[in-house]
């Protein structure tokens, strides 16, 4: 069975690559849009976009597992996605300085079923799930754990939320994590894989799903749909990415 991760964020595609399994990596047929908005429920909002990036794919794939995932950013009941223009990433950056917000990454397997007969090759989309479909109860979230995740011999989903302290930064140093051009294609406005890392006071939750893949919850789901997996406790205890090392 072929694994397809939804997605065209070459971080996703580095941390999927973690669990040493083949994979494809093919763009969802999904608009991102961006987001500075009051929601009800972020981690529900996470989630819809998650299960529609795989589902955008399903009859493209039959006989395939998709995974789908979206981060999202929550400041005092506002969601914060990515900058439009330089100005932009300056504006949300200065909202950011010196506060808490939560970071919020939600991922949705779905076991896409084989052609029937009865189907044409490419045919059949309507007995496919559909970003119309409708969808399960809103998830109640804590921070810094995964909660509400559900499993079905077809589909997996789980939402993580993790809180990142900001630190005081100065204009200086905005200007020049801003000359990078890190910005402009991160949730938040910021990397903290990168060289955001040093705009960031403290991390409580897990790395990589603030980076862009709960990496955990992924290889849960993939073993429960029959796909083995690596030992994923053993990268977590390494953290042998990027700069996960430099949070304690």
């Amino acid at each position: 069975m072929t694994l397809v991760l939804a997605s065209t964020s070459p971080r996703r595609y580095q941390i999927l690559a973690l669990l040493g399994l083949p994979f494809l990596m093919v763009p969802p047929a999904y608009q991102e849009l961006g987001a500075r908005r009051a929601v009800p429920l972020p981690e529900q909002e996470a989630l819809d976009r998650a299960r529609q990036k795989a589902a955008s794919l399903v009859s493209r794939f039959p006989d395939a597992i998709i995974l789908g995932s979206d981060t999202l950013l929550n400041l005092d009941g506002h969601l914060i996605c990515k900058p439009s223009s330089p100005n932009d990433a300056r504006a949300i950056l200065r909202r950011l300085r010196g506060r808490t917000h939560d970071v919020i990454t939600a991922m949705c397997l779905l076991e896409s079923p084989s052609p029937s007969p009865l189907e044409g090759e490419g045919m059949g989309a309507t007995r496919h799930p559909s970003p119309g479909a409708p969808i399960a109860p809103p998830i109640a979230m804590g921070h810094g754990e995964g909660r509400g995740e559900g499993a079905s011999d077809k589909r997996f989903e789980h939402v993580e939320t993790a809180r990142v302290t900001m630190r005081d930064f100065t204009e200086t140093e905005l200007d020049a994590y801003l000359a990078t051009g890190d910005s402009l294609d991160k949730a938040g406005a910021y990397a903290i894989q990168g060289a955001g890392r040093d705009l960031v006071a403290s991390l409580d939750g897990d790395y990589l799903a603030v980076v862009g893949l709960p990496l955990k919850a992924v290889a849960e789901g993939l073993a429960k749909l029959g796909c083995p997996v690596t030992d994923v406790d053993r990268l977590y205890r390494e953290r042998n990415f990027l700069n996960w090392q430099s949070f304690g």
